[in-house]
């Protein structure tokens, strides 16, 4: 009766008996605690907190005679009501229990009459409650709140109000504060309190593992001094108040210190909770110089974050940032210190991407067959290793090439590998990997080159090809396509491409038909318009000649026409006249007609040509004018030389053609004869 007497939230929230789960923000930071309310104390209660329970309330109904409790603990709190005021209690239990009872038998009846009944009653209910309430206020706000702290909670102050839930809040915060009085983050920084579901997020952001983001970092990074861990570099992780907390507690402790050691003094000494005090311990594992290591016990569960299991027992630094998190990582985790030699299961995350086939052997077990199998497969891939870098070098490449992430990088980082047995293969990876997924990829980017280096011929003509092949920005979709295809071909992203060559030929085929079209095209019309082009180009020439001969008459004046004969000479005259039938010009071999080497990107550059015989003319028409006017003053004095008079109806008629046909220099010194 006196149980179903009692208010609702005791009865679904805080049943009798049980430890139920509370929370409480205390200086940025969300705690888990228990409230537990009791018929009688257990010495159970009183021994110090572990795991995530931070802080304990307890609540015993009856003060009761027994002795004084044994609390170990700060944050534990022992609640006892005062005496004397139970009996007010009882009779608004028994009242409740009446009511309950009563609405129970009416619940079933859906007529008017039941429904008026089933309000009145839930009212009464609700009167008695809150007036229950009141009496539990005043019952455990004239009690006594028992810690082993000299400074006691207020009751009073405590227990204020009618619902419990403040109640719990305010003590807890009190317990927190006697406890950790401040932290060593910057709380003030946090824009909400950090529960336990941020710590894994956070791991995971940053360390950058697949569907992460950036945003919880940013929010809470500032605040927990995590931001430097994933941007700076050096990292200042390092130097921040946890990482100092860290170093000083292992300093204190002999080599190698139990992990619950360390993530107890973090959590339940420091004040941080459970999982961010793991997340600052990977952390620091991370960063820590010189390197340490976290030894797993035999049989662990942890994994890495693409789904593999970490083989081995030992917790690196290379190996965090793609460990998988696990709540339960101190399950697992059995000491921190420094770095060890590796046994066979250490190497074989790194072991295995150079030898697929090799497995975990079990403890005592050899490992000389696996071992062998290491070097063999270590011969073959020496073998590959040469084959690759041939083939760079029959690109042009080395294993310095400038792209950070280049196939030639990833060859020179490969040869380091060097070793006659497990142990000296492992530590000379080491040497040139920071973690696995770097060999891996260096491995993807080796096995890319040997299938490469086996259609080398055909790679390497296809570059020739279109190198040569000169297609002009007139075409662009034969432009863009001739861009593409050079960039894809290209040693740094063919050997990066998934594709691979098997992917890029029927592309380059397709070009050659293009092209071929386009080419055909070209050269018919180019030596269609070649003949007339090489007239105008020669009749220029012979003007421009002439021009020179009149300059070196100083009766004509200065000399003029400065800088058109050179412009005259980087005029190009194309390419020399072909036979070849331009419908049936191979070019499957090379992107050029063999006959008479015209480029596709070449036009006859007519505009150029008419432009600079425009100004040729004018300059001679100039010299012609003033030629004209000395050679009449010559005739009209009696000279009737036949060549005189045909020369000056050419000059008189300005045909300035048929001037630089008849001028030459038999001409020349005639005429300066006749005008000295």
């Amino acid at each position: 009766m006196t149980s179903y007497g009692e208010p609702r939230v005791w009865l679904e929230e805080f049943p009798l008996g049980q430890a139920v789960p509370f929370y409480c923000d205390h200086l940025g930071l969300r705690y888990q605690g228990e409230v537990i309310r009791a018929d009688r104390w257990l010495p159970a209660w009183g021994e110090p907190l572990g795991q995530d329970a931070f802080f304990r309330i307890i609540l015993l109904q009856q003060r009761g005679r027994q002795q004084a409790p044994k609390i170990q603990d700060s944050r534990i709190a022992l609640c006892i009501p005062a005496t004397g005021l139970s009996r007010r209690r009882s009779q608004y239990s028994n009242e409740m229990a009446t009511i309950r009872e009563t609405l129970g038998a009416y619940r079933i009846q859906r007529d008017t009459e039941g429904e008026l009944i089933r309000t009145t009653l839930q009212r009464r209910l609700e009167e008695t409650e809150e007036q229950l309430w009141g009496e539990e206020s005043v019952r455990f706000s004239q009690g006594q709140i028992i810690t082993n702290s000299s400074q006691k909670p207020d009751p009073a102050a405590v227990f204020a109000g009618l619902t419990p839930e403040p109640w719990f809040s305010r003590l807890a915060g009190s317990l927190l504060a006697g406890a950790y009085p401040d932290l060593p983050i910057d709380g003030n920084a946090l824009p909400r309190p950090v529960t336990s579901a941020d710590p894994p997020e956070l791991f995971r952001e940053i360390f950058s593992q697949p569907g992460s983001g950036a945003s919880l970092v940013s929010q809470l990074g500032p605040g927990l001094s995590l931001t430097a861990a994933q941007l700076s570099d050096p990292p200042e992780f390092p130097s921040s108040n946890v990482a100092i907390l860290i170093r000083n507690r292992l300093a204190r402790l002999s080599s190698p210190v139990q992990w619950s050691l360390v993530h107890n003094y973090l959590s339940h000494e420091a004040g941080l909770t459970g999982q961010l005090a793991i997340l600052y311990l990977l952390l620091y594992i991370h960063h820590e110089q010189p390197r340490m290591e976290v030894r797993l016990g035999a049989g662990h569960q942890m994994m890495l974050a693409d789904g593999s299991p970490l083989l081995g027992t030992r917790l690196t630094a290379d190996l965090i940032p793609y460990l998988k998190w696990d709540d339960e990582i101190g399950r697992w985790a059995n000491t921190i210190g420094p770095v060890t030699e590796p046994e066979w299961n250490d190497a074989l995350l790194y072991l295995s991407v150079l030898c697929p086939g090799l497995t975990p052997i079990a403890e005592g077990k050899a490992v000389e067959d696996q071992e062998a199998s290491l070097l063999r497969n270590k011969a073959e891939f020496e073998v590959r290793l040469s084959q690759a870098t041939n083939f760079l070098r029959s690109l042009r490449m080395s294993a310095t090439d400038h792209e950070a992430e280049g196939p030639g990088n990833a060859v020179g980082r490969l040869a380091k590998i060097s070793g006659n047995d497990s142990a000296s293969i492992f530590r000379s990876i080491k040497r040139a990997y920071q973690n696995h997924q770097d060999l891996a990829a260096d491995i993807t980017a080796l096995d890319r080159l040997t299938r490469l280096s086996d259609r080398k011929d055909d790679i390497l003509s296809a570059q020739v090809y279109l190198d040569h092949a000169a297609v002009p920005l007139a075409m662009p979709e034969l432009s863009i396509q001739h861009q593409a295809l050079q960039e894809a071909i290209s040693p740094g992203p063919l050997l990066r491409s998934p594709r691979g060559w098997e992917g890029l030929a029927p592309e380059i085929t397709r070009f050659k038909s293009q092209y071929a079209l386009a080419y055909r095209d070209h050269h018919g019309d180019i030596h269609r318009s070649l003949a007339a082009y090489l007239r105008d180009l020669a009749a220029a020439r012979r003007k421009m000649n002439a021009h020179s001969l009149l300059n070196a008459l100083p009766e004509l004046g200065e000399p003029t026409g400065g800088g058109l004969f050179e412009k005259l000479g980087q005029i190009d005259p194309g390419p020399s006249p072909c036979q070849a039938d331009s419908a049936v010009i191979d070019l499957e071999a090379t992107p050029i007609c063999p006959s008479c080497h015209l480029s596709l990107d070449w036009t006859i550059p007519s505009g150029d040509l008419a432009r600079l015989a425009s100004a040729i003319d004018g300059v001679l028409e100039d010299k012609n004018r003033r030629l004209s006017n000395l050679l009449v003053e010559r005739v009209l004095e009696g000279n009737n030389d036949q060549r005189l008079n045909d020369f000056i109806a050419i000059v008189q008629a300005s045909d300035l053609s048929a001037l630089s046909n008849t001028l030459n220099e038999d001409l020349l010194a005639f005429i300066r004869q006749l005008l000295v």
